[in-house]
């Protein structure tokens, strides 16, 4: 199954942050942003995650090696040479969406990678060592070919995909959405969470089954407080209600499936932060390091000399020797 993970570009709203990293890769907790949801999709059966990019692909491609290699899937950019907006992004991606997913050669500790390329829409000089590249002419021919090769495929054919928004951190709970689209029959399903302020957001109206009735990108009035949580399931066929320009998924897209009835929501049950923006991406790291720490109990290992107290979310293994009194580690000055 493929992901398409809309990472965007030069992450101007997240800066300074940005400023000397590409905002996937920028730390959130430990971990890039990214690997967020690379590893909650892995789990969920996603074996290759296409990045919509329009700013240094080859540097993300760089770093997100050691990726493919740690969770054993393929990473490709599909990049913008200029804004596609929040739909345009995926049908520029149709080729890779609807092609089998690439191989993935062997690393020295047995694992996938190194499957990483970069599809432009058009072809551009730079980073041509480094990226493979098709034009915008191709990846227009190629749609024709695409429903080819999906019609070859048959019954192996994989026929949704998920798209994700890379400023979004929560739970991600893909399995669960992907079981509940399956269930419902949908052509899309969105994660829907509930906001205090939804004005600032797409307001997503339902009935109790989850049927998506309507969806209303930013409100003048107040109408609901359920949200887009900026993660969908869509299946294949909504690629072709997508045109090669900057287009809005969240106001030509979703409001036209809706009224067809063939879009659903699944709410999502935890905490959700949209992290674009300094203020929210700290708002965003006590959200997360709140529900870890409900989610694991301080414990001690048998072994563990512990002469003091432990905090409830300490954790000793069993190497360990906690002391009294101040003590110095490495070369410090006092």
């Amino acid at each position: 199954m493929k992901a398409l993970v809309l990472v965007g570009g030069y992450g101007t709203r997240l800066r300074p942050l940005t400023l000397s990293v590409p905002k996937p890769l920028i730390n959130f907790c430990n971990k890039s942003i990214v690997e967020y949801q690379i590893h909650s999709l892995k789990k969920a059966g996603v074996d290759h995650v296409i990045l919509a990019v329009a700013y240094q692909p080859s540097t993300l491609m760089d770093a997100l090696s050691a990726l493919e290699q740690k969770y054993s899937l393929a990473i490709t950019c599909s990049r913008e040479d200029e804004p596609l907006g929040t739909a345009g992004p995926i049908r520029l991606a149709k080729d890779l969406l609807l092609s089998p997913s690439p191989a993935l050669a062997s690393s020295p500790d047995g694992n996938g990678g190194g499957a990483a390329a970069v599809v432009r829409e058009r072809p551009a000089p730079r980073d041509r060592e480094s990226c493979q590249e098709v034009s915008a002419e191709s990846a227009a021919a190629h749609g024709d070919a695409g429903n080819d090769q999906a019609d070859a495929r048959g019954g192996d054919a994989e026929d949704c995909f998920f798209v994700c928004n890379s400023d979004v951190i929560c739970p991600f709970p893909f399995k669960e959405m992907l079981a509940f689209h399956k269930a419902k029959g949908a052509e899309g399903t969105i994660l829907v969470t509930e906001v205090e302020n939804p004005s600032i957001y797409g307001v997503v109206l339902h009935d109790e089954e989850g049927r998506v009735s309507d969806f209303i990108e930013k409100p003048q009035q107040f109408v609901g407080r359920c949200i887009n949580a900026g993660l969908y399931i869509l299946n294949t066929s909504v690629i072709d209600r997508i045109q090669l320009r900057p287009t809005s998924i969240e106001k030509e897209v979703f409001p036209q499936m809706a009224r067809e009835k063939k879009l659903f929501c699944f709410k999502l049950d935890g905490y959700w932060a949209d992290i674009g923006q300094p203020k929210d991406f700290l708002k965003g790291m006590t959200l997360h390091l709140d529900a870890m720490r409900q989610q694991q109990e301080a414990t001690s290992h048998q072994e563990g000399e512990v002469e003091n107290g432990v905090d409830r979310d300490a954790r000793v293994p069993s190497s360990a020797r906690l002391v009294s009194g101040p003590q110095f580690i490495g070369n410090v000055l006092v």
